[in-house]
Order: structure tokens, then C-alpha cells, then sequence
């Protein structure tokens, strides 16, 4: 997909311009497949210098080695092309993790943006489903920081549909299921600047 087609307007509340923070803080909220990480790409390709911190990437880093263990057992091809195999096992195990291990995942993505915003902006691509979880974020970032919540507002057909047409990062139909079933909209009560449903 060409860097164009990835582009989205910035959310119309990402800086305002009577009081301009050192940093913006964006939380992509919604389920699997529902758009966030192609706008997260779109906002950090595109707009401003900005860290992207990503769930996935969290989940490679703390269990990498436990990864490349299920990546060994993954020797069948399916559709004879290995690598689309070995990415869907990767997304599997992936997933699994950061169901099984919130709260050391949480940690770490906290960390990371709490670091990231010493010297810039930073996009949380993770699904964020829950007003508390996110509230739990916000309450640990500097108060000179811009918060902003892009909530990717999609039904469950459309996340189900756009999920089987990953080549790479499948999510179980499952997952996706339970994620809906805890979402939990956003909304500028929760401490945000602004909110804004794409």
C-alpha cells in the first residue's frame, strides 16, 4: 500500500492553537481490525515527529524468545507460502500473550510513552477497550500534555471481515468477539482534550 493511501486528516482536536502543549499524547481505541494501526501509521508517517508505540511490537519484545519456540513448530505451509503460516502463528501467540499478561504489558507500554513524551509526541496503537484501563494512562501523564483519543468506531461484521483479509497478523475470530464485548466508547469525560470517532 503506498504511504498516500495511508494518510488520514489529523483529528481536528490535535493541537489547539491558544495553547499549544510540549507534546500530544493520541490513544487509538477500539477492537482488532478496526483500523487503528493503519491510522497510527498514517499520523506517524505523515504529520508531526512522533513515536508510535504498538502492541504487538511490546509482546515481541517481553516474550521473543517464547515466540520464536511456537515459530519453530510452525514447519506445514498453508496455501504453500510459509511466511503467511509462520505470521498467522506469530499473531495467534501474540494475542494470547497480551490476554494472558495485561497488566505487564500495560506497564510497559506506560513506560515507553511516559519516555517518549520527554521529547515529543506519541500514538498508542493497543485496542484500549476499557474506561478504566485508559483513565489508568491518563492519570500518569504530565499535565502540559495534549491528550487526544481517536476511537475507531467499526461494528463487529466489519472488524470480522477486515481481520480474514489480513495477510499477516490474524487475530482469532474469538478474540475479536470478546474484545467487542468489553468496548467500552470513549468519551472526553474520561480526561481527554478531545475525542474523535473515525
Amino acid at each position: 500500500m503506498a504511504k498516500e493511501a495511508l494518510l488520514e486528516p489529523a483529528p481536528k482536536g490535535l493541537f489547539d492553537e491558544t495553547e499549544l502543549p510540549r507534546s500530544v499524547f493520541v490513544m487509538m481505541v477500539g477492537v482488532s481490525s478496526s483500523g487503528k494501526t493503519t491510522n497510527a501509521i498514517g499520523l506517524e508517517a505523515g504529520y508531526f515527529d512522533v513515536s508510535r508505540i504498538e502492541l504487538d511490537d511490546i509482546c515481541f519484545d517481553l516474550y521473543g524468545s517464547s515466540a520464536f519456540r511456537v515459530l519453530e513448530a510452525c514447519e506445514a505451509t498453508r496455501d504453500g507460502n510459509r511466511d503467511i503460516f509462520v505470521a498467522a502463528c506469530n499473531g495467534i501467540y501474540v494475542c494470547r500473550l497480551a490476554q494472558e499478561n495485561p497488566d505487564r504489558i500495560f506497564l510497559e507500554m506506560k513506560e515507553r510513552a511516559l519516555k517518549s513524551l520527554e521529547t515529543g509526541c506519541v500514538v498508542l496503537d493497543a485496542p484500549n477497550l476499557t474506561r478504566a484501563r485508559r483513565q489508568q494512562f491518563l492519570e500518569g501523564l504530565p499535565q502540559d500534555v495534549r491528550k487526544v483519543c481517536i476511537y475507531k468506531d467499526v461494528s463487529l461484521e466489519v472488524a470480522l471481515r477486515r481481520n480474514t483479509k489480513r495477510r499477516y497478523e490474524y487475530v482469532p475470530e474469538d478474540v475479536i468477539r470478546a474484545q467487542m464485548d468489553i468496548l467500552e466508547p470513549p468519551t472526553e469525560t474520561e480526561g481527554w482534550d478531545y475525542v474523535e470517532r473515525r
